[in-house]
């Protein structure tokens, strides 16, 4: 069974959303509780913004002992030669490189489509020269012409790319969509490279079309902690593996983490960007593994897929209330941090 790659970006496309400004020390505790999970990549920020960035990723690149780090960079050579220095005390160092592909996109920079492709064969050749994982994050490839997308994963992995990423930017398609769309990248770009997709969450489709992208073949996945990010966010990261643990039988694949720490560190993690925990959201939300209704206390394990316990170190728990008729449970709600050993 195959091992999927968790690519997350909690640091820069997580931490770009409105409002979001953390410090160094802020950006080290995090990219810690990532290592922690056992996330593959963590995406440590954009060193071509000097002033917020820059020494927060190399900060990060000194601590992190097991997964990848980061740098994001856009296709030009002052942006690709700062990630690179910055990277310099990385143990696994990745430059990740955005490339524009929609022609609305193109239009609006004054590129032609040759002109895009050229800067981003470049934009590889360049990066290769200072590490060996250089990835290509494909902007608007979910609205690109097909023919063209092809042609310009094909150039970059020609050219020495060693990922490609897929990017539903405005997280607008459908599952059955967004994986026709994986199955032809699959189809028509060859090579030795290493599929990811990017997915936000505006129609609520993050995960869904994450998930479908792994049923079509794509090994690697960009995720967010609480699915923290632009907008209405990214495929959360929590979720996703919770998806993965359910499923792996159908997606043919496991992730390499440790499920124990996820409840604990991703609370802690979105404690620190200061957001809120809605009760009924996936995995950590205080009410994720509780009930209060009197038909689900008794046999209450079989209203979970999962033993909470078992794969979160967290206790399912029923609370009475005016749901619970009859049949009371424990006067109790879930803590947030009602971990157990």
């Amino acid at each position: 069974m195959n091992t999927l790659r968790i690519w997350d970006t909690t640091l820069r496309d997580g931490e770009q959303s409105p409002g979001f400004a953390l410090n160094t020390d802020q950006k080290v505790r995090v990219a810690r509780l990532l290592e922690e999970i056992g996330v593959s990549s963590i995406e440590a920020g954009f060193p071509a913004n000097k002033e917020h960035d820059y020494d927060s990723v190399k900060a990060v690149a000194k601590i992190i002992e097991k997964a990848e780090v980061v740098a994001f960079a856009r296709a030009k050579k002052e942006d690709i030669e700062l990630a690179a220095k910055s990277l310099e005390c990385a143990k696994s160092p990745v430059i990740a490189i955005l490339a524009p592909a929609s022609d609305t996109k193109l239009e609006i920079i004054d590129w032609t489509r040759q002109q895009g492709l050229d800067y981003a064969v470049n934009a590889v050749q360049l990066a290769r020269r200072y590490v060996d994982q250089v990835c290509i994050g494909v902007e608007f490839a979910s609205k690109a012409d097909k023919g063209y997308l092809s042609t310009l994963l094909q150039s970059v992995v020609n050219a020495g790319a060693t990922r490609i990423v897929i990017c539903d930017t405005t997280g607008f398609m459908l599952p059955d969509q967004f994986g026709s769309l994986v199955d032809n990248v699959i189809k028509t770009v060859q090579g030795d490279y290493i599929l990811g997709v990017h997915c936000h969450n505006d129609c609520g489709m993050g995960v869904a079309n994450a998930v479908e992208a792994i049923r079509k073949g794509a090994k690697e996945v960009h995720v967010t902690a609480y699915g923290i990010g632009e907008r209405t966010g990214n495929t959360a990261l929590e979720t996703l593996l919770q998806n993965i643990y359910y499923h792996k039988d159908i997606l043919g694949c496991t992730a390499n983490v440790n499920y124990k720490a996820i409840v604990k560190n991703i609370r802690e993690i979105v404690d620190i960007f200061g957001i809120p925990v809605l009760p009924n959201s996936p995995v950590i939300g205080e009410n994720a593994f509780a009930t209060g209704a009197g038909m689900h206390i008794k046999g209450q394990n079989i209203y979970h897929e999962i033993d909470p316990n078992d794969v979160y170190g967290v206790q399912s728990c029923v609370f009475s209330g005016p749901h619970s008729g009859s049949t009371k449970g424990k006067e109790r709600k879930l803590n947030p941090m009602d971990i157990t050993k």
